[in-house]
């Protein structure tokens, strides 16, 4: 009775958000089956997910009484059987990004303070994580380069205005601006095929025609 949050897996699989007894749960599609299988079975449902890029495992942010207040989760994509990773309590934890080696993914917290969001580094095998930009306003990843080095992520004003900024993560966490924070617009990026192509989409134009 509803379905949503289509991700492609491997193996010819992919994964998507779907109804189940009122809640949003993950479910898992093969090419060569007529029905889906059910992945997960939380007590209250999932409010958002993000398959590996080797198919292999789904970061999940496990939803907790309706709130924002969301804890993160590691999920096996062929079983099923899942793993707390992330429950500071009532703070705000979100918006997962995997590197591409598929051994860790970025997520954005206010838990160091419950205003500021940081961006920090899960390690799947440690089971741990670590911060990669301090907290300082609200802050969101977007996507990882090909080879993992760079992280692109943005300072959010306002839901018409942020700043994009590259994380050098081979350069002890330099941080380098693309934007200027005086250019009052939205945008958005990912990487190509290599280091150097990077693909943004920007409200800039209908702006400076408003």
């Amino acid at each position: 009775d509803g379905f949503g949050g289509v991700q492609a897996g491997n193996r010819g699989q992919f994964f998507f958000l779907g109804r189940s007894e009122g809640l949003w749960q993950i479910f898992r599609a093969e090419n060569n089956k007529a029905w889906p299988h059910q992945l997960t079975f939380f007590s209250e449902g999932i409010q958002s997910f993000k398959v590996s890029p080797d198919g292999k495992l789904v970061a999940v942010e496990v939803n907790r009484k309706g709130s924002e207040h969301n804890p993160l989760a590691l999920v096996d994509a062929q079983t099923g059987e899942w793993q707390m990773l992330f429950d500071p309590g009532n703070f705000i934890n979100q918006g997962m990004i995997w590197h591409p080696n598929s051994e860790a993914f970025v997520f954005r917290s206010n838990y160091e303070n419950s205003k500021d969001f940081g961006l920090y580094l899960m390690d799947i095998q440690e089971r741990d994580h670590r911060t990669l930009v301090e907290p300082g306003g609200s802050l969101s990843a977007m996507d990882f380069s090909p080879s993992g080095s760079l992280l692109l992520f943005a300072r959010v004003f306002s839901n018409s205005h942020n700043q994009l900024k590259l994380l050098h993560l081979d350069k002890n966490l330099e941080i380098e601006d693309l934007e200027g924070d005086e250019n009052p617009y939205k945008s958005q990026g990912v990487f190509g095929r290599s280091e150097s192509e990077l693909f943004i989409l920007s409200n800039i134009k209908s702006f400076r025609q408003n």
